[in-house]
């Protein structure tokens, strides 16, 4: 990858090489106004790929990113002149192709989910990501439900290989017109996030490559996976930025409603849709140190997706969100006020040797702002001894940091210096330097020792605790609120593999085939899990559609052509 970037600013020819003139990346939360090309086709699997292909496949994703997506306001006209001249070099040296088919993806649909591919690797956490999302009902619930439908879908020949329904919206497009332009990249996504999973739960075919996602994916994820970021970071990237599209699209529905008309069914359905906007986020706010039952829970603020650390210690989803919750040096306690009906969990390893317990169904009574009535999480004496301990750590920290670097820098190479200096100038000095030194050391094997020692006990505290959750978690009384795991993302040295639960079975989804699975035998080789995600059981479904007549005659067409290519391999 880092080979394709270099290539790829070597390639620039006209754009400026002075420092500072690049464009930033845009934000992952910030989306762009819908592209004016196709996305890129797809080049073959990633083993038969050679490293020219690779490279070639990275720039065009690159290239296209900076070509479709608006100029950020920071930025000025001739960092814009540059990023343009930068995408036209690169598309001007890469040759363009027409979607190259995997044969092994040429097989009709059976009782398995169907498989989402990637156009090209850079673009793996897009597929991975929604492979995993639109297990989840409430997810596939909320797409369907927008009222305002892509129309670029009447044809969607090759829809299924990676290629867009139509090369751009119609500029009379009304609909379109009247949207205003900060809303329409946001739109632009959901509509196609909701043409996707109609065409996932109507389709015959096996697998579909999701080069229509990708076209509108954010500059900042394709150069994370350029840079080889961690997956749980990229995944963590995109799910924000699917989720503010989202939301933004869900709040300009809901006004568009509100200021058409002002009868009561159409106020119901605002509200309804304003209801839907927060599906994917949870609130937390800050804990009272006693239950206070007469508070109403605050608003709290908004997370996507929760980033839980797997440690030694910490090796479960209780445990990792308690110590997520609990209060540290440089945030208070938190409890959930509002959790979300989808639950994206990102999964980190710090220094963890053994696996991660992967839960069937999740509790989170025990985290809930109402079941504990504000009380904060973290009130016991194990608790308060632990705090202790951390704030006693870190002040010895503070100390060895004097005696280290008094001055903001070290001072040992300062002393060997002058020691060193006075050796042949003045032998005293020299013994006074030495003494010196050899108290400074004292004192820090000193703090050494009583640094070691609270991290034992620090460590023994959190085990302790982290028992006791877990011991929490099972009482039947803190079991009112549960979360289904639908689907979760495993890496191992082959590559990912999303297991997703389908028609009452678990299905292993890798490289566009899915496998059917047993829960215990997966679940159990969880060394490599990235991502895992929970939907709250008893989620309400509308069952509200609109209007997609146009897309569901095009998915039927398509059909048609699935069973005759089949028919034609056969």
């Amino acid at each position: 990858m880092e080979l394709a970037m270099n290539r790829l600013l070597d390639q620039g020819g006209s754009a400026p090489s002075q420092p500072g003139s690049a464009a930033p990346p845009a934000t992952a939360g910030k989306w762009h106004d819908p592209p004016q090309t196709d996305p890129p086709s797809w080049q073959g699997t990633v083993d038969m790929l050679t490293v020219d292909t690779q490279d070639q496949d990275l720039q065009r994703a690159f290239a296209a990113s900076m070509e479709e997506q608006a100029r950020p306001q920071s930025v000025g006209e001739e960092d814009d002149d540059m990023m343009r001249a930068l995408a036209q070099s690169v598309n001007e040296q890469t040759p363009h192709t027409g979607p190259t088919v995997r044969t092994d993806l040429l097989r009709l649909r059976t009782s398995a989910p169907v498989a989402l591919v990637p156009s090209v690797p850079v673009y793996r956490v897009a597929s991975l990501f929604l492979q995993a999302l639109l297990a989840a009902p409430p997810a596939c619930e909320a797409f369907l439900s927008y009222s305002l439908p892509d129309n670029r879908t009447a044809d969607m020949e090759q829809y299924w290989a990676g290629a867009s329904p139509q090369r751009q919206r119609k500029c009379e497009d009304r609909t379109w017109a009247d949207v205003p332009v900060r809303v329409r990249p946001h739109l632009d996504l959901v509509q196609r996030l909701q043409t996707l999973v109609a065409f996932l739960h109507d389709t015959q075919r096996a697998a579909v490559v999701t080069g229509d996602i990708e076209a509108i994916v954010p500059s900042e994820i394709v150069l994370q996976a350029s840079r080889s970021e961690a997956l749980h970071v990229q995944l963590e990237s995109y799910a924000e930025a699917v989720v503010q599209a989202w939301k933004e699209a869900r709040t300009w529905e809901s006004e568009r409603i509100t200021q058409a008309t002002r009868s009561a069914t159409d106020a119901a359905r605002a509200q309804f849709i304003e209801s839907k906007a927060t599906v994917f986020q949870s609130f937390a706010a800050a804990a009272h140190n006693a239950p206070v039952p007469d508070l109403a829970p605050p608003q709290g603020q908004p997370t996507t997706s929760i980033t839980l650390t797997h440690t030694a210690l910490e090796r479960s989803v209780p445990a990792c969100l308690w110590r997520k919750l609990a209060a540290s040096e440089t945030m208070d306690s938190l409890l959930i006020t509002r959790p979300a009906d989808v639950l994206l969990l990102n999964i980190q390893r710090q220094g963890a040797q053994s696996g991660f317990r992967i839960d069937p169904v999740l509790y989170l009574d025990l985290f809930l702002w109402n079941k504990r009535h504000g009380h904060r999480i973290d009130s016991s004496d194990e608790c308060h001894k632990l705090h202790s301990l951390s704030s006693e750590l870190g002040a010895l920290e503070a100390q060895r940091k004097k005696l280290t670097e008094p001055s903001g820098a070290p001072i040992e190479p300062l002393l060997e210096q002058v020691s060193e200096y006075y050796a042949s100038q003045n032998e005293a000095k020299q013994k006074w330097i030495q003494r010196i030194q050899q108290y400074v050391q004292r004192q820090l094997d000193d703090l050494q020792k009583q640094r070691e020692a609270r991290q034992v006990s620090i460590q023994d505290l959190r085990q302790k605790i982290a028992a006791q959750v877990e011991q929490d978690v099972q009482d039947p009384n803190l079991q009112t609120v549960p979360y289904d795991l639908c689907a979760a993302i495993l890496t191992s040295e082959k590559g990912e593999c999303v297991y997703v639960h389908s028609e009452e079975a678990w299905w292993c989804i890798e490289d566009g085939t899915a496998t059917s699975c047993a829960f215990d035998t997966w679940a159990a080789d969880d060394n490599g899990l990235v991502h895992l995600v929970y939907t709250r059981r008893g989620t309400n479904l509308s069952g509200y559609r609109p209007e997609m007549a146009a897309l569901q005659q095009a998915i039927s067409q398509d059909n048609e052509r699935a069973r005759s290519e089949m028919a034609c391999v056969d």
